[in-house]
Order: structure tokens, then C-alpha cells, then sequence
């Protein structure tokens, strides 16, 4: 039998045969619809962001993250020295049975409360901090930084089976890895904030690329993160629904297989996000804290346009305005000098 003699539509494609929307134009229509929702919403800035942190805490699968006072808690697996610093290998228990594993940089001239900075790499925590790497420059101007691994990066990363995996599982459960991950994260700001070295009202976070999304949700949740930095994020859910092409966890299965050589990565996903906020919505949550924005990405992961980025940040601006701290806010086409990044975060002009 040959193709034309198996084909039951004239093109072999419903779609184009007989008509038809596809998934991707349903999509869209309905976010237009819950896009419009929003818009309305933020008219009222502060009771659209009172509903947002409940819901944003819900729809994400986010839990509380409780410490608990315990000699194992923040427990070391080791420590060595470098010139001006020590680095040291610690886990706390996460919210399951797994740990969350992190590298510990303390300065040898720290102060009797050091500000801390918590630093989140897609690579996972060792990729900046070998010698001369970015976290040494941090430490060797006097800053505590914990460099961590949440749930499923770098040293927790899913090896057992395929990638994918974890983002679909969380759909089931009704979760997001998204939302795992900003509680593993928030858990170590509550942990530093219990030691001795760290002062508790310094504490930043700082988050590249794929790290943002976790950390936009951690710091929006958790006030104890007094500033933050993202690098090369995201720049909203909607562009993603509202395009029918992006690059948004997409990942290509090298030498063929059994698989398609192009596969979603759902782990960036939240299921049903835009019943109730978007990211600006949460970076709005984060105000009056200092915010550092640079590098913001679309849907392709290529860097976003102007106009694009005044359109989705515009409510983020607003309620920096409303609030009078404007000038806590900076958004930077690309990334400036990191260490004057984090030297203005914590500085009290």
C-alpha cells in the first residue's frame, strides 16, 4: 500500500483538510482572556497583590519551609582553605527525603554579622566556584555567599531516569519543580539567617538564567531575602503561551534514539500560572526591596526588545513608582560588573 492510498484526508492532515483550530490557537485565546483578567486587576495594586501571593504560594506548589533547631540541621561534609577563605560543603534536609547541598564561602576577615548572598547556577554549584571564579570575587569583598544546589540541579539532578521526568511528575502532583525550588531556596536563607556569622537582615540572592524563575518566587514569598539579582531571565509565561514557537526548555536529543530528537523540558513550567499572576506580578511582590534586573530574555531565549520589555515590566514599575522607591529598581540590557551589583544592592542608598 503505498502513503497516498493510506491517507484517509486529502493532505493528510486534519488540521488543513478539514479545518480546525490547534492546540496552540486555543491556548492563546484563552490567554488573551486570562491576560485581559490581569490587566484589570493590577488596577488596584494593592489588593491585586494581596491576591497574588496566596494564589502565586498555591497554583506554584510552594511549601513553608520550617528549620529545624537541630544539630543536623546545616550539617558539613568537609572544608578547605583557600587564600583569604574557606570553602565548605554543607546540606540541609529539604522538604522530602533529600537534601539540599550547598558550598559554603566564608571570608577570613569577616565581621561579627557578615551579609550573605545566596548564589543559584542552572550548571549547579560548583560551576563559578573554582578559584578566580565569580563567588571568590564576591567573598574576597567580604561577603558570605552559599552557592546551592536545589532540587534537581547540579548534585540533586535527576540521573535515575529521563530528564524530562520531573516537571511532568509535578503536574500530576499537582506541584511545580518551579515552586520546589524557591521553597529549598528560601530554606537556606532561614538557615543562614540562624548562624552566627550571617547578618540576618543582609541577606541577598542572586540567580542566572533558569535559576531566576525559583528565585523570582523565593524572594516574592520570603522577605528575609532583603535583595535580589537575576541575570538572563525570563521574561514573562505569557510571551511563552502567546507564541507558537520557543525555546523555553526545549532540549535536543543528541545521536537520535528512541526518542524525538526535540523534546519539552516542562521542569520551568507552572500548570494553570496565568489564572493568577505572571512573573511581573511577582517582581512586583519583591518591592520595596532592591531589584536588579539585566539581560531579560523571551521566549526564544534571545535577549527580549525594548518594547517587549517595557510592555511586561510596566506593572513592575508602577508599583516600585506607587511605593516611592523607584530607584530600587534597575533593569540593564546586559549584565553590569557583578561585584558593583551586589556592593549597590547592599548599600543603603
Amino acid at each position: 500500500m503505498t502513503a497516498e492510498e493510506l491517507k484517509i484526508t486529502s493532505t493528510g492532515q486534519v488540521s488543513t483538510s478539514l479545518g480546525g483550530q490547534m492546540i496552540f490557537d486555543v491556548n492563546r485565546k484563552e490567554t488573551e482572556r486570562l491576560y485581559e483578567n490581569l490587566l484589570t486587576s493590577r488596577k488596584d495594586i494593592a489588593k491585586h497583590l494581596d491576591h497574588v501571593l496566596p494564589k502565586a504560594k498555591q497554583i506554584s506548589g510552594y511549601v513553608e519551609p520550617i528549620i529545624r533547631p537541630s544539630k543536623e540541621e546545616g550539617f558539613i561534609n568537609g572544608r578547605y582553605i583557600r587564600d583569604g577563605y574557606t570553602v565548605g560543603l554543607h546540606a540541609l534536609e529539604g522538604e522530602g527525603e533529600y537534601a539540599i547541598p550547598f558550598l559554603l564561602f566564608i571570608p577570613d576577615n569577616k565581621r561579627d554579622k557578615t551579609p550573605a548572598i545566596l548564589y543559584l547556577h542552572p550548571g549547579g554549584k560548583a560551576i563559578d566556584a573554582g578559584p578566580g571564579g565569580e563567588i571568590e570575587k564576591l567573598v574576597k569583598q567580604g561577603y558570605i555567599v552559599a552557592a546551592v544546589d536545589p532540587l534537581g540541579v547540579g548534585e540533586t539532578k535527576n540521573r535515575a531516569t529521563r530528564g524530562l521526568a520531573d516537571g511532568y511528575a509535578g503536574v500530576l502532583i499537582g506541584r511545580s519543580i518551579v515552586g520546589i525550588q524557591a521553597g529549598d531556596i528560601a530554606r537556606v536563607a532561614k538557615y543562614l539567617a540562624t548562624t552566627q556569622e550571617v547578618d540576618k537582615d543582609r541577606i541577598g540572592a542572586l540567580a542566572k538564567d533558569a535559576m531566576c524563575l525559583p528565585l523570582i518566587h523565593a524572594a516574592a514569598f520570603e522577605p528575609l531575602i532583603a535583595n535580589v539579582v537575576l541575570i538572563g531571565p525570563l521574561m514573562s509565561y505569557r510571551t511563552v503561551a502567546m507564541n507558537r514557537f520557543y525555546r523555553v526548555g526545549l532540549t535536543k536529543n543528541e545521536g537520535g534514539g528512541l526518542w524525538h530528537p526535540y523534546e519539552v523540558d516542562f521542569s520551568w513550567g507552572i500548570g494553570g500560572v496565568l489564572t493568577a499572576y505572571d512573573l511581573p506580578d511577582l517582581l512586583a511582590c519583591i518591592a520595596p526591596r532592591k531589584l536588579v534586573i539585566s539581560g531579560i530574555k523571551d521566549q526564544m531565549l534571545e535577549p527580549a526588545s525594548n518594547e517587549a520589555i517595557n510592555k511586561e515590566m510596566e506593572f513592575v514599575k508602577a508599583v516600585y513608582a506607587s511605593k516611592n522607591v523607584s530607584s530600587n529598581l534597575r533593569m540593564n540590557s546586559s549584565p553590569e560588573d557583578l561585584n558593583t551589583t551586589i556592593e549597590w544592592c547592599f548599600s543603603k542608598e
